[in-house]
């Protein structure tokens, strides 16, 4: 029914949807068509003229809302002008490359004391930042220059460019360079290992002396990176050991520290090369570790912000329910949220509805322009067409990534086989996202490498979760004989939505930010308390057999708000099972119901008003069997989504940067893994000739099917 050249089409229209991050769009003639697609979710370009603006700006938006895709709209709008720089860094893989194992922060805490590791980490942050920074930097003048722009400059211009891109490349050198910022990790193990050597001479003798010239052949490599050892005598040697490699990395740091310095010489050559903006993108900012995540605001971009430079503006892409501030002031800066409820906020529901079902349309409409001849309705069933937009929002709730999915599935479900997407189809495909990808937090948390307590968290969701489930699927059959006149009347009872204090909302936070529930509306209850509305996720109510929506004739607003879709006492009935309350200084225990009131005063224990509380879960003894069970096994987050996307993928050729985009990672990182896969023996490598490229697929072994996907 379908011609191969508009299935092929079609299907590259699913990809560029599916892939809806800092995946690189560009047509046939490797010519970039990201102005041809974007859409702006608010009138007038309102996200993109945030981006380009002089404020701070935080945008707020769960995975897949279109961060990263305005962040390139904004890169490309900026590199049209010729004296604007758009500087993209991935907080993501600046924290990756300064992570620590377990064995190495024991041993840097015992040469150097439990409160230098966090001045260790803010080092490794500190630099891994200003190396991107300046490899960015670096890379974005010199595509000026490829470009051709220097032909619209003068020639006195070019040079001074070219001088900016020397001396660049000059502190990018130093950065790296072990005499000019230190290499401490490498510094710490030359002092470590020397310190063992000092124990040993100390047990034969109390003043044997070393000397900062080599008397030892790690002294030898020490010196060469700048540090040098010397003795007294007069104390036993390990201990003035000791104190000296601590005295000495303070001053590192000290030295080291001093970014502001050194960004403001960045400017310097800068503003001299005639470029008079800098906008640094900070994207996958909540990616992270919730402790790395305030490290990096503390450490960096609080300090970035609060340095009042008109030169440097800031642009950062977070999740709504992991944002830290820290210092900054939130009074100064915008946020933009990417959510359809947050961005299209509206006293009433239908009037918020419709403007997320046009964003959902002006999107897929914009794509068909540029990807097909003729509109979308030539894949749409005649009968699900006039509701087509208003069903892929209830699948998609307005998100480009899953509505991607979503149509991938129908794909391969209906078009590939010359058929068209019914409703059926729709459903079975959300269905079907719902089974593979937004369940899967539960199924892949024991394969994953987690703390004890975040383990814990994913467990107590999933309960609540069931919980929810239970309650709705109960309401069904119980409305229609016990409810209120409302429900007496209708042929059909919806379930999907319910609602809670809006003082309890942080207790579904978790579920929101994995598309389990997402939050729909805000009003008043019949008792005039503020509320906030949830809908389930649409996937999940197609596979338990509840219906979506609310009835067509109810007044607006006036369904959702009955009584009997008040979930708050199952959710406390929940907590009062599964979670205690207690005081980590008097050990007193607190009612759940006090948590709202307790998190106004950071958690203040109300009776003894210095210790504070702490949220204990009832799941120790399953998460303890889990690592039992599974704790051999378990792999970082990273790898173990790298492992996923390969076997997801049904034997497809995966290379470093095909995996990136479906993760959200840089390729360089992907590689980096990939390569530890292998040799744990989960991953195999072989060369394949890739649209006329030559790439490094990788594919599972036998044992990573067996031991991570329950493969025979």
């Amino acid at each position: 029914m379908f011609k191969e050249e508009t299935r092929n089409s079609l299907r590259n229209l699913i990809e560029s949807l599916k892939r809806y991050n800092r995946y690189d769009l560009r047509n046939e003639n490797n010519k970039s068509i990201l102005k041809d697609v974007y859409v702006d979710p608010l009138p007038d370009n309102g996200v993109l003229k945030s981006a380009l603006n002089d404020n701070t700006c935080f945008f707020t938006g769960r995975r897949g809302t279109g961060k990263s895709t305005v962040f390139l709209m904004a890169q490309e709008m900026i590199r049209e002008s010729t004296n604007k720089l758009a500087i993209y860094v991935d907080v993501k893989s600046v924290y990756g490359q300064t992570e620590l194992s377990k064995i190495e922060l024991k041993k840097y805490s015992d040469a150097l004391g439990d409160e230098a590791i966090d001045s260790l980490k803010s080092y490794l942050i500190h630099k891994s930042f200003i190396s991107q920074f300046l490899s960015e930097t670096i890379k974005e003048i010199s595509d000026y220059l490829k470009l051709g722009i220097r032909e619209r400059w003068f020639t006195d211009r070019t040079q001074r460019v070219n001088e900016a891109v020397k001396g660049l490349n000059d502190w990018y050198k130093q950065v790296l360079s072990s005499d000019s910022y230190r290499d401490i990790p490498l510094f710490m193990e030359s002092k470590i290992a020397e310190k063992g050597l000092t124990k040993q001479q100390d047990e034969k003798s109390n003043s044997v002396e070393i000397s900062g010239d080599g008397s030892f052949s790690l002294n030898k490599f020490a010196s060469k990176l700048g540090f040098g050892v010397k003795s007294k005598g007069t104390k036993s040697r390990l201990e003035e050991s000791s104190h000296e490699l601590q005295k000495e990395f303070k001053d590192i740091l000290t030295l080291y520290f001093d970014i502001k310095s050194l960004l403001g010489s960045i400017a310097n050559l800068l503003k001299n090369a005639g470029f008079e903006r800098t906008y640094i993108f900070l994207d996958d900012f909540s990616e992270v570790e919730e402790e790395a995540a305030k490290m990096i605001v503390d450490v960096l971009v609080a300090p970035l912000n609060n340095w009042s430079n008109d030169f440097y503006k800031l642009k950062i892409a977070a999740y709504p329910e992991r944002i830290y501030y820290g210092e900054i002031d939130k009074q100064k800066i915008d946020e933009i949220p990417l959510d359809f409820y947050d961005m299209y906020a509206s006293k009433k529901l239908t009037d918020l509805e419709h403007k997320a079902i046009d964003f959902t349309r002006r999107i897929l409409e914009q794509r068909t322009q540029v990807y097909l001849d003729g509109d979308f309705s030539q894949f749409v069933e005649a009968s699900l067409w006039p509701i087509f937009y208003e069903e892929l929002f209830k699948a998609t709730m307005n998100n480009p990534r899953r509505m991607g999915y979503i149509l991938l599935y129908c794909y391969n479900s209906q078009i590939v086989h010359g058929h068209k997407i019914t409703t059926t189809a729709l459903r079975e495909a959300t269905i079907k996202h719902y089974n593979t990808k937004d369940e899967a937090i539960f199924r892949d948390n024991i394969k994953i490498q987690q703390a004890f307590g975040e383990r814990l968290m994913v467990q107590s969701q999933k309960e609540l979760l069931q919980a929810i489930i239970n309650k709705s699927k109960e309401l069904s059959k119980d409305l229609p004989e016990n409810g209120s006149q409302l429900f007496k009347r209708l042929e059909k009872i919806y379930t999907s939505h319910f609602f809670v204090l809006r003082d309890f909302e942080f207790l579904l936070g978790t579920l929101e930010h994995n598309f389990l529930i997402s939050k729909y509306h805000e009003l008043k209850d019949r008792d005039g308390r503020e509320i906030t509305i949830y809908s389930l996720n649409y996937g999940l109510c197609q596979k338990e057999g509840i219906l979506f929506g609310r009835p067509e004739k109810t007044e607006e607003g006036k369904y959702f708000t009955e009584r009997a879709f008040n979930y708050l006492p199952t959710i406390q009935s929940f907590l009062r099972k599964f979670i205690i309350v207690k005081c980590s200084n008097c050990n007193e225990t607190h009612p759940t119901e006090q948590l709202p009131a307790l998190k106004l005063y950071d958690m203040m224990c109300p009776k003894c008003r210095t210790g504070k509380c702490e949220l204990s879960l009832g799941y120790q003894s399953l998460v303890e069997e889990i690592e039992r069970l599974y704790g051999d096994i378990q792999l970082p987050e990273i790898e173990f989504e790298i492992l996923k996307v390969i076997n997801d993928g049904n034997g497809g050729f995966w290379y470093s940067s095909l995996i990136a985009a479906e993760i959200d990672r840089s390729y360089q990182f992907v590689t980096t893994h990939a390569e530890r896969l292998i040799k744990l023996e989960l991953l195999d490598k072989s060369k394949k000739m890739i649209d006329n490229q030559e790439r490094t697929v990788y594919f599972l072994t036998k044992k990573a099917k067996i031991r991570y996907f329950d493969e025979d």
